[in-house]
């Protein structure tokens, strides 16, 4: 096998130093094809100790992808949560091979909620994406477009929640920051919208929000007006979301 990279180098930023040591050790040893060197994501495994939990997670989000290129995550999964699981203490009775397990791969919309739900975010694609035919249904306006709006114009904006502020001299008011793929949004949410929409607005991570537009400068927010959740994408049954909001008060 030949491959450019040992694996993503984006996942540098969440690996351990010793995991990512050790994927760029069995790179090389493909790389120079010296079968005395070769090692197996199954060494990998050994030889950094990871957990069970550490495996699921690095499988998941495309860890070792490239170094497995003939089998999905699923099946990955499969065989290498068999050898995370190993004790010396308890050897197999019988040393026989099994067959390879044929699992389905994920989906996309499965994926990218795995990627949050473990990273906080997507390496492959922006979370709102899966959105898209909502958002065209709903007229939503994107992040891009809404500092193109004159002052008071209603729009509706969608997006991720990655910051919620409510400091005490704002007198009750919540900030937002909300974020698509085309940039981000700054919601304004006075008190009353805040205490008639609290539980949306603590607990949900994808939104919609209606309101009027606001600008400073070159600077534009959406003061809101009412608020409501977006669901789940229209292709797909997602898993609960994990995004990596800032909240502050």
């Amino acid at each position: 096998m030949r491959y450019s990279e040992p694996y993503d180098k984006r996942l540098n930023i969440v690996l351990p130093e010793r995991i990512y040591k050790m994927l760029l050790q069995v790179w090389e040893a493909e790389k120079r094809s010296d079968p005395s060197r070769r090692l197996t994501l199954s060494d990998v495994v050994r030889r950094a100790q990871l957990t069970p939990e550490q495996v699921e997670a690095l499988v998941l989000v495309g860890a070792f992808d490239r170094l497995a290129p003939d089998r999905s995550r699923r099946e990955l999964l499969w065989d290498l949560l068999a050898v995370a699981t190993e004790r010396p203490e308890r050897p197999r009775l019988l040393d026989v091979s099994e067959p390879a397990v044929r699992l389905p791969e994920l989906d996309t919309v499965e994926q990218t909620f795995l990627d949050y739900a473990i990273l906080g975010f997507c390496l492959d694609r922006h979370l709102m994406e899966l959105y898209r035919a909502q958002r065209r249904i709903l007229r939503v306006t994107p992040a891009a477009r809404l500092r193109t709006l004159p002052p008071g114009a209603t729009a509706r904006v969608a997006g991720l929640v990655v910051c919620r502020q409510a400091p005490p001299t704002a007198r009750g008011v919540l900030f937002l920051t909300l974020e698509d793929e085309t940039g981000l949004v700054n919601v304004i949410v006075p008190p009353p919208v805040r205490e008639q929409h609290r539980a949306l607005l603590r607990r949900q991570p994808v939104l919609v929000i209606d309101g009027r537009v606001e600008r400073e400068g070159a600077l534009a927010s959406l003061v809101a007006e009412e608020v409501r959740p977006l669901g789940r994408p229209l292709s797909g049954q997602p898993t609960r979301v994990r995004t990596l909001s800032h909240d502050f008060r």
